[in-house]
């Protein structure tokens, strides 16, 4: 029987299997490399996280890290569990997703792994979105300390994690960009034909009602016209 068919992917140098040209839920994401049916790969090195919470009550939890896209989200790749890892666990780790599309996010969580499976699943200890055209804008690299959310509906704090990020691949001809602050000499123009100043109104003089009426009336006497 032959072997199956393999092509050498353009973002490692190993050979890979070749895959279906769209995805399905029972093939996993790549974490060796990047397959070229896909329109791009991402690269995510996971330095570490800090101040986290710690819900583990007798000793410092077991902690790692899950991955994935939120185009996609059941196809996720996970870090290797940080034994004793508590509120600040060192992953340095580095994972690979494969990208099908461009208008999406990386969701970064953080778990606290369950050795009672049977009493306790996983918890979830906070999420980090990034948005991939905020990567793509950086010429496809950005390293940054994201903050972590506690949980989609209440946003609150928790924690930071420290990531690098590589993207390669395809890029949109026209992206959205969120414009700058004007600059100084628009800031000068608009200053300009800025509202007036209280002491400019000041100087404009409003008749004064009563005397334009007593006005008429000398007129209309003048000229014998009754006053209406």
């Amino acid at each position: 029987m032959d072997s199956p068919l393999s092509v050498v992917s353009p973002f490692k140098s190993s050979v890979i299997p070749e895959i279906l040209e769209q995805p399905s839920k029972n093939s996993a994401s790549l974490t060796n490399g990047c397959s070229e049916s896909f329109i791009g790969c991402l690269e995510v090195h996971i330095h570490r996280a800090r101040d986290i919470h710690n819900i583990c009550i007798y000793h410092k939890q077991d902690v790692y890290a899950k991955l994935c896209l939120t185009s996609y989200p059941e196809k996720t790749v996970s870090t290797k569990i940080i034994n004793g890892g508590g509120r600040n666990p060192i992953f340095d780790d580095k994972l690979w997703l494969n990208v099908w599309n461009l208008d999406c996010s990386l969701k970064c969580e953080i778990w606290m792994l369950s050795r009672v499976r049977n009493y306790l699943e996983d918890q979830l200890l906070g999420f980090a979105l990034v948005p991939l055209s905020e990567i793509i804008v950086k010429n496809g690299k950005l390293e940054k300390e994201f903050s972590l959310s506690s949980s989609d509906i209440f946003h609150s704090p928790a924690g930071f994690v420290h990531l690098s990020l590589w993207y390669t691949g395809a890029s949109p001809e026209v992206m959205e960009i969120t414009p700058f602050p004007p600059a100084d000499d628009a800031y000068v123009q608009e200053s300009e034909v800025a509202d007036p100043t209280p002491d400019e109104f000041d100087k404009i003089e409003f008749p004064d009602p009563k005397i334009v009426n007593e006005n008429e009336m000398m007129v209309s006497e003048y000229f014998r016209l009754p006053c209406k």
